[in-house]
């Protein structure tokens, strides 16, 4: 087919829209080499080069002898052609160019993931192999039944494959097959030319081909296909943990699909730099004792393999659950982790390779702390005595104490407690309540008080608050005391007055004999007559998630620890007593918002 300088095409503008509003994660870098011959030239680039403009990555050096690249665009379910690839049916080309001589004048400026072209090579008289570096992308073809398609296969990198080892295991595809390939030198009734000799003519990685197959619709492209759950490719992003993938067979005969990981290379100028290779960990079966799976690390020599069927049979398509570790990642928020995951077939006919990225994020949002005490340590003492058995004072006119019973007790039941936390940074705040929704520009919120939400959008916002903690109409919060980071232990202190009604435990307001008030009820008693003050100093540490996989690859919405408390009761003057309370603490993001709306 000989490309015509036309405008654009509907479909390429359509490509061009989306690849500006949809983020891509450009973490992951491999060059692709690729070999060109005097003249043209049919190449299919398995990386995406969008990042930059075909004037920076090709016009820019003038060694490089490449003067044309046309990619083809064609308009999905429409015939391209009759009889043969040189002669177009539709009044509007499939093509959209760049040329060298124009450059920023050209139609065509960058190219989008998966492209196929043709790519002209000026009479240099000798082979130039181009290199561009760009993002590996999965495999997206699309196959009409109506007339050819242009493009390439995921081939094994080397030497190449024979065309009919490559397409013996999709059956009857191989007998109605037609496969024209261009030739070195100008178009012309000759060029692309049928090939026929299918068992002595390779297919290699990044040439492309103009393939039809009679009337047969074609799903084969490589005998194993890689489904994915992000067309982006595994992107964990700075949140989420588990990413699914699944493994089809496209053959008639059983394969096994083995991954490998590969490093990144270096990023390209002004592109983000990557901070190293993600730990992914792949999730195995299930202990059906505790209801937790098994996992193994993913590393560059073992990546995991799986034996898949004949197509159309049980177990020919099967899903791979892969993990983040996030609590060994590390890093400090933004820095990207990126690899490249590379797919091979025990035929040794295809390779996919499939970049998988992830962002370090941070812990700044609002968490819901589910605590349950299962120690309370007493304030029990054993005292000194005189030879007659009774206690020896002090100069204090206070009992001498011997010992302290300073060991943690169990409970009969746990106590349950709910912890409202907001981290902003590696700062933390203990809350009693919180309001969660829409302020009146509709952004999204965390707020101390429901005035500050917007009236309109209140049916769908949320309060959460924890008894635990006492009530006050300010909802000040309590600020924590070091850092909220791993292996951290932050502290803060409430204070319950002992005249406060609404918090203090002592105190029962109807009650003569506690409600801090004399025989007359007119006036105050001090502190330790009716009612003590309590001075809780509640503290959090911070521990590593449990060792199976859920645990491993939650820890960017989920924080184990350990939830102590030290109260103490104060009376008049020194008088005080000590209690210690514990347990275990889950602490779960329900909000990602980093800053707590004050004011």
């Amino acid at each position: 087919m000989i490309p015509r300088s036309l405008p654009m095409s509907p479909l390429l503008r359509i490509l061009a829209l989306l690849l500006a509003v949809v983020p891509v994660l450009r973490a992951q870098w491999l060059t692709q080499p690729v070999e060109l011959r005097p003249g043209w030239n049919a190449v299919q680039f398995h990386v995406d080069l969008s990042y930059a403009k075909l004037d920076t990555l090709i016009g820019s050096d003038a060694s490089n002898p490449v003067e044309e690249v046309w990619l083809w665009t064609p308009a999905v379910g429409t015939a391209q052609f009759v009889q043969s690839p040189q002669v177009p049916t539709a009044t509007i080309s499939q093509w959209s160019s760049w040329k060298r001589a124009l450059g920023p004048a050209s139609e065509l400026h960058s190219l989008p993931p998966n492209a196929t072209c043709l790519v002209k090579l000026g009479a240099v008289g000798t082979n130039y192999t181009l290199r561009l570096k760009g993002r590996p992308v999965s495999p997206r073809n699309q196959w009409t039944a109506t007339g050819l398609n242009f493009l390439g296969f995921p081939v094994v990198a080397g030497e190449g494959v024979a065309i009919d080892s490559y397409f013996n295991p999709a059956g009857d595809l191989l007998r109605e097959l037609e496969l024209y390939r261009y030739n070195t030198g100008e178009l012309d009734a000759g060029n692309p030319a049928r090939v026929f000799a299918l068992r002595t003519t390779k297919l290699r990685r990044g040439e492309a081909y103009w393939v039809k197959a009679g009337e047969q619709f074609n799903r084969y492209f490589a005998p194993f296909e890689v489904v994915l759950q992000d067309p982006r490719g595994v992107v964990f992003g700075r949140r989420t943990g588990e990413q699914r993938i699944r493994l089809r067979n496209r053959s008639t005969r059983t394969v096994t699909v083995t991954l490998a990981m590969v490093s990144s290379e270096e990023a390209p100028s002004g592109q983000a730099a990557v901070s190293g290779e993600p730990p992914l960990l792949l999730r195995g079966a299930m202990n059906t004792t505790n209801l937790t799976f098994s996992h193994a690390a993913i590393t560059k020599t073992n990546g995991g393999s799986w034996t898949l069927t004949p197509a159309g049979q049980p177990d020919s398509d099967i899903e791979v659950v892969l993990g983040l570790d996030r609590y060994v990642m590390g890093g400090s928020e933004g820095d990207v982790f990126a690899a490249i995951l590379r797919f091979t077939d025990s035929l040794g006919l295809g390779q996919i390779e499939i970049p998988v990225a992830a962002e370090a994020g941070s812990w700044s949002g609002l968490w819901i702390g589910d605590a349950e005490i299962t120690g309370v340590r007493h304030s029990l003492a054993r005292y000194v005595r005189g030879t007659n058995g009774t206690t020896v004072l002090g100069p204090d006119g206070r009992p001498v104490r011997l010992e302290s019973m300073n060991s943690l007790g169990p409970v009969a039941r746990p106590f349950p407690v709910r912890v409202l936390v907001h981290v902003e940074g590696t700062n933390a705040f203990l809350l009693q309540r919180a309001y969660v929704g829409l302020d009146a520009s509709t952004n999204r919120v965390v707020a101390l008080r429901e005035e500050l939400l917007g009236t309109s959008t209140l049916a769908s916002a949320r309060r959460l608050s924890s008894v635990f903690f006492p009530w006050s109409a300010t909802n000040q919060p309590w600020a924590f005391n070091g850092g909220f980071v791993r292996d951290g232990v932050v502290e803060t202190r409430v204070l319950l007055p002992y005249n406060d009604h609404r918090s203090n435990p002592f105190l029962h307001t109807y009650h003569p004999d506690h409600d801090t008030l004399d025989a007359g009820f007119s006036q105050t008693l001090p502190r330790g007559r009716e009612s003590w003050d309590v001075d809780r100093l509640v503290r959090l540490r911070i521990r590593p998630p449990g060792a199976d996989f859920r645990s491993l690859t939650a820890a960017s919405d989920r924080i184990d620890g350990v939830y102590e408390e030290v109260l103490d009761f104060l009376g008049t003057g020194s008088e005080s007593r000590t209690y210690d309370i514990s347990g275990s603490l889950v602490l779960r993001r329900v909000s990602d918002v980093p800053v707590l709306t004050r004011n």
